[in-house]
Formats: structure tokens, C-alpha cells, sequence
């Protein structure tokens, strides 16, 4: 029989009717079995039933699962992640869970994180009511999508957190072909495509320790869209845009399942030997941009282009037609012919998260402090960098300056931008630690006590759209820092410049910037 574990009581009634095998359980040992009255049993039958479950009531006889072939539930994800002959066999357990409905599986399972939940835990619903995407754009979920979350806690440094999401494009590519056929490749970044349309969009959101570097935990968000909602039901934005796995015809028997599991198997499978980057091959070859003409968008327009490839890193190799080549590590690309994506980009959305990494990178939300063609400040820079130039090195966004050090509560007001915050008892400290999150940004401010004083302690910059008061955004070379900073006597992975109580971090790989950190400097 089937343990309970962390199972709701109705997909424990679910699995046991399913193992049952097309026959009848007595409400008697379903209620024993699960320690409930047969009363309790009843109303969750009853609610199964209302969420579409065909089950039949036979007296003297008990409950009997007429479509349990086709059920899609815990149990049947879980059979298939572990089937005996192809199922997942690595180290790390894998506990998944389906749900009819819930807000955001991202969001949900990032509360069991913060509470302790195990690495390899799995959230899947067939519907969400509060999906996001990339930016904090909103993610239409309809009914009869597959909307899965996977905890990881991962031993890496945050500049690395992009390989996670890396990894879940080749899963679901893999896992489409080898469960429908289907011929799905991947649209650089990480957008799963079949037959020119989006069947899939992947969300990162990482918590990370500010004192290491290092992750705490890492939520992976993926939904495919499986089966097209009614056109009633359907945003007329996407409609050109979105595409399914079934366009026209109904799903095969029990797809929902083995896609799901097939997701997850593949997943862990790369996972596992993440050090070995095996997945990099598959990430290659599925790629749909290469030899393309293509428009790369950024905050100054647009740029034609040709993509003739992908390197180790996962950035996109490009040749400009004005002249010059480049290495995309983060940004917006459209096929040429698809004309200008920037007409329907939706404008700057408010996101909930500690630190939250958005490693599908869209459109660049507009800051005043948005890095402008190089060598170039904004017009008001200077005089506010002389202004606060004995306190340090200054972080300024939307004309207001941000300085470690001091109560940030009238620079947070004066911002254009929005954000919900994240509050959490101090790890580093006794009373509360407050961050903001920001397209771009990251602020963590200190309190001793719900009433104040507020103090901000650290300012992490985590893509290309804002820049230091002297430049220097993510994506510039280490040539670029030392030119602005002063050079060092040994190439490392972090340059560290200390000024009044302040320390501005760069943090390299390849040679260019990953992060940006203005923090207080160490003892």
C-alpha cells in the first residue's frame, strides 16, 4: 500500500483506489487505512468527483476508479518517475506531488523551502491562478497544462545558477520527443519551440547567501502547454505567439503522467553529474537560432545580426551585419522575420522573492541608471557622486542614490519602480532582514527591530540593465574594470575595491562581469 508521506488525503485516496486495480475499496478500509471516519471518506470522494474523477459508489461494494488508466495524480507520476524497467534510478530521492489547482507552483514550493523541505521535492498542478514568468510577468495558465516546480539545493556559486535553467530546456525537449515524438528545439535562451510556436517557458528563482556567494536553494518553474484552452479563454497577445504539444487533437491516455515524469527523470539525470556540463552537447543541438538572420534587442533598439552558434557558456555567438561579432550571454532575440517583439513586450511588473536570480533574461526594465552607450553617464550622475563621495561608492537608480551604510527608506520611496519585499529573521545578526527586489537589483536592509533603525547593508546588481555610477554594468571585461577601478596584481575570480566605509565586488568569469555587489566593507 501506499505510503502516506507528505500526500494530501485525497491523492492518498486517489493512489489507493488506482492500486486497487479496476476494483472496489469499502469506505470501511479506506477509512482505516487512513485513519479518517468514513464520513471524512465520503466528502473527499465527493470533492474528487467535483474536480472531474470518475468514480463509482456500488453498495456492499465500496468505491471503484472507472478512468484510473488516464488519472493523472501523485501516484501515477510517481509510478512512472520509478518504473522498474526505464524509471529514474539517481541518488537523490525524488517526492513529487500533483495538484488540481494552486496559485504559482514556484512560489509555493519556495515557502516548503524556506521551511526545510528536502532537495528534490516536485510541485505539479494542471492549473495555475497566479503564474509568473520572467520579469514578474504574468504566465497564463490554463487548465490541462503541466505547471511543475523542482527544489534543488545545489553546492554553487550564484554566477553558476544559470545552468539550472540551462538544463531544464534540454530536459523538456528531451522529455517531449521521447514521450509524444513531437520535434521540440530550443529558441536561445531557454523557450522550448514546436513548429515555430512557444510550447514552454522556464523560471529560476534562487536564494542565496549574501555572505558566501553560495546558494541556499534554487526553485526551477517549468510549464508546457499541453492542449489548447478555449478561444474565449485565450489573452489575444499569445495567440501568435503560443503553441501545444496536442494543437488539434486530443491527448493520448495516461501523457500527462509520463511527460511529467519524463521531465523530471531527465532532469536529475544531468543534474546529478551537473560538473560534467553532459547536457551542454544536447543544449547545442537543439538550438533553432543558428544560421538565422535575427534582430538582438536591447534598451538602445534593435540590431541585425546573424547567429552562426552556441559556445561552452551557453551564450550565443553573433555576427553583426553593421560589422563586429559577440558572445550574448543574457538578452532578447527575435528572428528577423518576425518582425519587432518590442511592440507587445509587456511594461515593468512588481516580483516577490529573497534575491531572486531571473535567469530567462527578457526585455531590461528602464532606469535612469540603465547603462548608456559607453562612456557615458547620465547628466545628474556626477553631482551625486560628489555628493556622497567621502561615504563610498554610490548606486544610483531612477535618479536617486543608494549608499551602504545609511537608512535607504527615502531613496526606496522616491523609486518609480515597485517591489514587494521579503522579510526574514537576520542570519548574520539579532533583528530582521528586509530585501527588495528589483528588475536588475537587489537591496538588503538591516533593522534591529520591526520599528527601525534601518540600515543598507548590501546592493547586488544581477543583469546588464543597471551599471556603478562609473559605468561598469554585467556583461563589461575585466580590461573595462581595471580601466575604471585601478588594475590588480592577481587575475582572480573576484576584484574587491574598498572606498570610505564601502566595498564595491566584481565577480569575473571569462573574463566579464557575472555581479555586481556594493557591500559593507570587512573588518
Amino acid at each position: 500500500m501506499v505510503e502516506g508521506g507528505c500526500m494530501r488525503t485525497e491523492d492518498r485516496i486517489l493512489a489507493l483506489l488506482e492500486e486497487s486495480k479496476g476494483k472496489a475499496v469499502s469506505g470501511e478500509r479506506l477509512a482505516e487505512l487512513l485513519g479518517i471516519s468514513r464520513a471524512a471518506v465520503w466528502k473527499h470522494i465527493k470533492a474528487l468527483k467535483e474536480k472531474g474523477y470518475e468514480i463509482s459508489s456500488v453498495s456492499n461494494r465500496g468505491y471503484e476508479l472507472v478512468n484510473g488508466i488516464d488519472v493523472f495524480s501523485t501516484k501515477s507520476v510517481m509510478d512512472c518517475l520509478y518504473d522498474k524497467k526505464n524509471g529514474y534510478k539517481g541518488k537523490i530521492r525524488i517526492e513529487a506531488e500533483v495538484r488540481d489547482e494552486v496559485t504559482s507552483t514556484n512560489a509555493l514550493l519556495k515557502d516548503m523551502a524556506a521551511k526545510g523541505a528536502l532537495e528534490g521535492r516536485v510541485l505539479i498542478a494542471k492549473r495555475q491562478t497566479e503564474g509568473r514568468g520572467r520579469l514578474g510577468r504574468n504566465f497564463f495558465s490554463p487548465k490541462n497544462g503541466i505547471y511543475l516546480s523542482i527544489l534543488l539545493r545545489p553546492d554553487m556559486d550564484f554566477r553558476e545558477a544559470m545552468l539550472l535553467t540551462t538544463i531544464a530546456a534540454v530536459a523538456v525537449v528531451e522529455a517531449v520527443r521521447e514521450v509524444t515524438g513531437r520535434d521540440t528545439g530550443i529558441k536561445w535562451v531557454n523557450d522550448v519551440y514546436l513548429e515555430g510556436r512557444k510550447i514552454c517557458g522556464i523560471l529560476t528563482e534562487a536564494v542565496t547567501d549574501v555572505e558566501s556567494g553560495r546558494l541556499s536553494y534554487a526553485v526551477v518553474g517549468i510549464g508546457v502547454n499541453i492542449t489548447k484552452p478555449s478561444e474565449d479563454a485565450f489573452p489575444d497577445e499569445l495567440k501568435d505567439i503560443a503553441g501545444f504539444v496536442y494543437d488539434d487533437e486530443e491527448p493520448p491516455k495516461g501523457v500527462m503522467s509520463r511527460l511529467s515524469a519524463a521531465i523530471v527523470k531527465n532532469y536529475f539525470k544531468y543534474y546529478e553529474k551537473l560538473p560534467e556540463h553532459r547536457f551542454m552537447e544536447s543544449y547545442k543541438k537543439y538550438q533553432i537560432l543558428i544560421n538565422k538572420d535575427i534582430f538582438v534587442i536591447t534598451p538602445e533598439g534593435k540590431k541585425k545580426a546573424r547567429a552562426y552558434g552556441v559556445d561552452d557558456e551557453a551564450r550565443l555567438l553573433v555576427e553583426y551585419e553593421e560589422g563586429g561579432s559577440e558572445a550574448l550571454f543574457t538578452g532578447e532575440v527575435s528572428v528577423r522575420e518576425a518582425g519587432d517583439e518590442r511592440k507587445n513586450m509587456p511594461k515593468f511588473k512588481k516580483t516577490k522573492s529573497m534575491i531572486m536570480l531571473f535567469l530567462c533574461i527578457g526585455v531590461l526594465a528602464l532606469f535612469t541608471g540603465c547603462k548608456p552607450e559607453d562612456g557615458k553617464l547620465a547628466n545628474n550622475i556626477n553631482s551625486l557622486v560628489e555628493k556622497v563621495k567621502d561615504k563610498g561608492y554610490v548606486f544610483i537608480a531612477d535618479d536617486t542614490e543608494f549608499v551602504i551604510g545609511e537608512d535607504p527608506t527615502d531613496s526606496i520611496n522616491k523609486l518609480d519602480a515597485k517591489s514587494d519585499t521579503f522579510e526574514a529573521p537576520s542570519c548574520a545578526m539579532q533583528g530582521e532582514d528586509k530585501v527588495y527586489t528589483y528588475s536588475g537589483f537587489t537591496l538588503t536592509v538591516h533593522a534591529e527591530s520591526k520599528k527601525g533603525p534601518y540600515k543598507l547593508m548590501s546592493i547586488l546588481l544581477t543583469d546588464d540593465s543597471v551599471q556603478t555610477a562609473e559605468g561598469i554594468y554585467i556583461g563589461k571585461s575585466r580590461k573595462d574594470v581595471e580601466e575604471v577601478y585601478g588594475t590588480k596584481k592577481k587575475k582572480l575570480s573576484e576584484y574587491v575595491y574598498k572606498k570610505g566605509v564601502m566595498e564595491l565586488s566584481f565577480i569575473f568569469a571569462k573574463d566579464k562581469v557575472v555581479s555586481i555587489e556594493y557591500r559593507e566593507k570587512g573588518e
